[in-house]
């Protein structure tokens, strides 16, 4: 029987997290849609094959085509509020129209913050893709007090590109030692403030002059005209060109990073999930340690590796610095191994849809806020997201279909207001999950 998934995204890191799924999809012999919410441009496709597209305004109309709702499954990879508008979409819909599609998320790559946020938002949908063993924990946690666990499958499908991925642990690149070229991949988030950015790239530019036998490149999360989840004020190439001159042997590159890391000795992050692409290529990758273990930088979620490097303790370079590699065992828990692969996700949809899914209602939502509550003996960092509940689920008209995202974002923005009063410290772990 014929398999059809429509994949809903509306920025860049969503298509990515979307595209990551079209190869397993076709192998498994399903079709594929892809349903691109507003004007997001789809890039080159690569080496796959282009996907038939439609395009809407808003997520109300997806429910008016045919093609959509008569797909065996939903792949909803969206902001936080849209998530939920999704599923009260879905549930307004088929409560009067019978057979269903399966409805299933994930997140797009690394969840660096407000984990527990961003479960909040996916609860009531069929299936939950995880990136790691150690989110999976996270997501047990969250919903050891309600019927999420019996309900919600969460596949774990891992953060590499490959079913296949090299580790430092076992090889690394055949052109690693031949080449002289550090590059950093920037972040659209990080540094925050122009300061920080400054020493930043003053710091790269000193490590390029003392090293004129070395290339230092700064890989730019988009192109100046390009945008991404997170707003983008200030393009890092309009910074440096206000404020620096670079030397000749440093650059701004925007070749693709699987191209990019071929000829790279090194790549730097501050916490970028490049870091993982160049593993799995056999390329030494390494976070910054200038901005501290910092949830806020999200360099947190790299402590442990043994592969981080303060740059503005770099003087001279060599490959012997760069000979760090994290272990096996760090890699597996943080979701970069072969045991882990977008596959599990449609094995978990033909589990579902061999159970019945399809004709069944889909997992009540508001029930299931009321159930997650949780209890007043978990830890102090969790009281941001017990305050969400309480507050999301008394919330005048929040489960309405017509404005989801409005209320929603205003109860947000009174909880975090309460939180920075009440809880201090603790306010940074309130809001939507950033990466979705």
């Amino acid at each position: 029987m014929s398999r059809q998934v429509s994949l809903i995204f509306d920025s860049d890191s969503q298509y990515f997290a979307c595209r990551n799924l079209v190869a397993h999809f076709l192998a498994a012999g399903w079709s594929i849609q892809f349903v691109i919410l507003g004007e997001f441009e789809l890039p080159p496709p690569g080496n796959l094959p282009p996907m038939p597209v439609v395009r809407v305004e808003t997520l109300a109309e997806i429910w008016k085509i045919p093609a959509v709702v008569g797909s065996t499954a939903i792949g909803a990879y969206l902001p936080g509020s849209k998530l939920r508008e999704i599923w009260l979409g879905a549930e307004d819909h088929f409560s009067r129209n019978g057979t269903r599609p399966i409805l299933f998320t994930g997140y797009n790559g690394v969840v660096l913050q407000r984990f527990e946020d961003g479960m909040g938002w996916r609860v009531g949908y069929d299936l939950i893709a995880l990136n790691s063993p150690e989110d999976r924990e996270k997501a047990m946690a969250f919903s050891s007090h309600s019927t999420l666990q019996r309900a919600t499958l969460m596949p774990i499908i891992g953060i590499n590109r490959t079913d296949k991925p090299s580790t430092f642990a076992v090889e690394r690149s055949a052109s690693w030692g031949k080449t002289r070229t550090v590059v950093f991949a920037e972040q659209v988030l990080f540094p925050r403030g122009p300061k920080e950015k400054y020493s930043l790239y003053s710091h790269m530019i000193r490590i390029a002059l003392e090293n004129p036998d070395w290339k230092v490149v700064v890989k730019p999360r988009t192109p100046p005209d390009g945008f991404t989840f997170h707003r983008q004020s200030d393009h890092i190439s309009r910074f440096i060109e206000r404020n620096f001159i670079l030397p000749s042997n440093m650059s701004i590159c925007y070749e693709p990073l699987d191209e990019l890391l071929k000829k790279t000795t090194a790549l730097l992050s501050i916490s970028s999930t490049a870091f993982f692409d160049a593993v799995g290529t056999g390329v030494p990758s390494f976070t910054l340690s200038d901005f501290g273990i910092s949830s806020t930088y999200g360099t947190h979620f790299f402590h442990g590796s043994g592969c981080t490097i303060c740059l503005a303790s770099l003087g001279k370079l060599s490959h012997g610095l760069f000979e760090s590699r994290p272990t096996q065992e760090w890699l597996e828990l943080k979701g970069f191994s072969p045991k882990f692969s977008p596959a599990n996700i449609i094995a978990a949809l033909e589990e579902l849809k061999g159970a019945g899914a399809n004709d069944a209602p889909l997992i009540p939502f508001e029930s299931e806020q009321r159930l997650l509550a949780f209890p007043a003996d978990l830890p102090a960092g969790n009281v941001a997201a017990r305050t969400f509940w309480v507050r999301l689920t008394s919330s005048p008209n929040a489960g309405t279909v017509q404005h989801p995202p409005a209320n929603l974002r205003k109860t947000l923005a009174r909880i975090r207001r309460r939180i920075v009063g009440m809880a201090g410290g603790d306010a940074g772990q309130a809001g939507s999950n950033g990466k979705s």
